[in-house]
């Protein structure tokens, strides 16, 4: 009877391995599926937390509080940053101020520099609104909005995210139009997020 040598074993029982690009593919899909279900656990977490709180009594009251939490706004850091930031903690919002690297001595943020707000997709109308008519009435300068789609190909907590402070030279590239005074003053009677987003690509 024939009795293998150890190279020919080795090449009968070793399994086809993926290489190197099935592996990064693989690995990729992994980490994609625990960030999901890491959302999905800190929702249901807060969701809890909220339903244990006897202060809320309506489902509105506890999803209004969810929303605000489950978005992360950032404020860009210039002149009364810290004021709106204090503000919208204190209405419960999940808020942080953007402190970029400082180069040398040359570091400055302008608020003339500093003309948009850019909106996650998935951003619900609430906090939207919110954000965008605050960060109007607290930075004379904001001119812009922009939504941020899944088409941008940006990470998927992005689409979660607003920014307010958003830089003129990103404006410029992408070609937007100054939002009208007559619009700005009527986002707040806007009743969906659709209706918002198709009034806000009127100005790319």
């Amino acid at each position: 009877n024939h009795r293998p040598g150890k190279t020919e074993m080795a090449v009968r029982f070793t399994p086809n391995l993926p290489s190197e690009k099935e592996m990064i593919g693989l690995l990729k899909d992994q980490i994609e599926k625990l960030d999901k279900n890491y959302d999905v656990l800190i929702e249901q977490i807060k969701l809890q937390s909220l339903e244990q709180d006897p202060g809320r009594t309506s489902q509105e009251e506890k999803l209004e509080a969810l929303e605000k939490r489950t978005v992360e706004i950032i404020i860009a850091n210039i002149s009364g940053a810290n004021e709106l930031l204090e503000l919208l903690n204190n209405e419960g919002y999940n808020v942080s101020i953007h402190k970029p690297p400082r180069h040398g001595n040359k570091y400055e943020m302008l608020e003339k520099d500093h003309t948009g707000v850019w909106i996650g997709s998935k951003v619900p109308l609430s906090v939207v609104k919110k954000a965008i008519l605050v960060g109007r009435t607290n930075f004379s300068q904001i001119k812009y909005i922009y939504i941020i789609e899944e088409s941008n190909n940006a990470p998927d907590y992005v689409y979660k995210q607003v920014f307010i402070g958003g830089a003129q030279r990103a404006a410029d590239t992408k070609s937007l139009k100054p939002i009208p005074l007559d619009i700005w003053q009527s986002i707040d009677r806007i009743e969906t997020l659709d209706e918002l987003h198709d009034l806000i690509k009127r100005y790319y």
